[in-house]
């Protein structure tokens, strides 16, 4: 082919592909939204000084169950069943506040089941507060096959509650720089979810759901700077928890992971970081974590070695009781958090 061939096919090919990333690249995610199932003024309890609460947080995967796999990797009946197995754990525990990351509601990957609206009515917790993250036409990952891309997505994080919410608060979190421009544009954009849960007449507790960024360490002590921040003063009843995809300082092992030999989180200081908000404190402490590391493994699911969700309290929020259940049959690739508090 002469050069003016080349010249017309690279032409081409330039302007295919800047008619796909124009297309399929993702949406910068902006606000949120509340989100109150009818009838639930009437369904909410009222709580004060002396009760308990219980609270949780979960990474549910998109109802891709317990795998790593990412793309299109389980049927429909699959995504039900995780669904449906994830519903009837919150209602076993009973659990008043729930915060989950990875929820899909309208996604390829998750035949475009709205899980939100899905969970609401399956657990009975009539409000909920919804923050979209990742929002694209096409996702090509992984590998060339279309048939296994993730595709269309539109996922987020969510807070579920049994209490009316108000005074909502989404605060987007930086991309990590050194992923670069072009992976950006089809990378999630990862959020702070705050809300407040009206307990009772003159008792309000303020949550807020953090999905912090999983690969790149500089970027999630980012994150966790800007948590920090967005969330102080903390105030007396006030609870932060979430996804922080980072090991604890005190853990044996902090890099070259089972399943991620690549991961290494030796020079992170995120949870120390977290840690140290004035008024608040972590449900596990690192003597306690020391003492018993894989009681408190989070992830993987299916065969835990390191933990990556965390919940964080202010004093008048007296732990009860704390745990990582022990799942035989996981319905997501990440193991949940549960607590009980006391209102002091």
């Amino acid at each position: 082919m002469k050069r003016k061939g080349w010249l017309v096919v690279a032409g081409a090919f330039l302007s295919g592909f800047a008619g796909f990333l124009s297309y399929a690249t993702g949406r910068t995610p902006s606000g949120g939204e509340l989100v109150t199932a009818s009838g639930a003024e009437v369904a909410s309890p009222a709580l004060e000084p002396g009760d308990e609460i219980t609270v949780v947080t979960w990474n549910i995967h998109y109802g891709g169950g317990p795998t790593l796999e990412v793309g299109r990797g389980q049927s429909r009946a699959a995504v039900v069943q995780y669904l449906d197995s994830i519903a009837a754990n919150i209602r076993s525990w009973d659990a008043d506040i729930v915060a989950l990351q990875e929820v899909d509601r309208s996604a390829i990957r998750s035949y475009d089941m709205d899980q939100l609206a899905w969970l609401q009515e399956a657990t009975g917790m009539p409000y909920a507060i919804w923050t979209p993250t990742w929002d694209a036409n096409w996702i090509p990952h992984p590998g060339l096959n279309p048939k296994k891309q993730i595709g269309r997505v539109l996922s987020g994080q969510a807070i579920l509650s049994r209490f009316p919410l108000t005074k909502a608060e989404h605060t987007r979190l930086p991309q990590p720089e050194e992923s670069g421009a072009l992976y950006n544009l089809f990378y999630l954009h990862r959020h702070l979810t705050e809300v407040t849960a009206q307990l009772g007449p003159d008792l309000e507790l303020r949550i807020m759901n953090a999905h912090l960024e999983a690969f790149d360490s500089q970027n999630r002590i980012e994150h966790a700077e800007r948590t920090i921040a967005a969330i102080s003063p903390a105030g007396p009843r006030t609870i932060l928890l979430g996804d922080m995809n980072c090991a604890p300082t005190e853990a044996k092992v902090r890099k070259a992971f089972p399943d991620e030999p690549e991961t290494d989180m030796s020079l992170d200081d995120t949870i120390d970081r977290l840690r140290g908000i004035p008024g608040m404190q972590e449900i596990v402490p690192p003597s306690v974590y020391a003492a018993s590391e894989s009681a408190w493994f989070t992830f993987p699911a299916h065969a835990p070695n390191r933990r990556l969700d965390y919940i964080f309290h202010s004093e008048k929020l007296v732990l009860a009781s704390a745990k990582v259940p022990d799942m035989s049959d996981p319905p997501s690739d990440h193991l949940p958090v549960v607590s009980t508090f006391r209102i002091d």
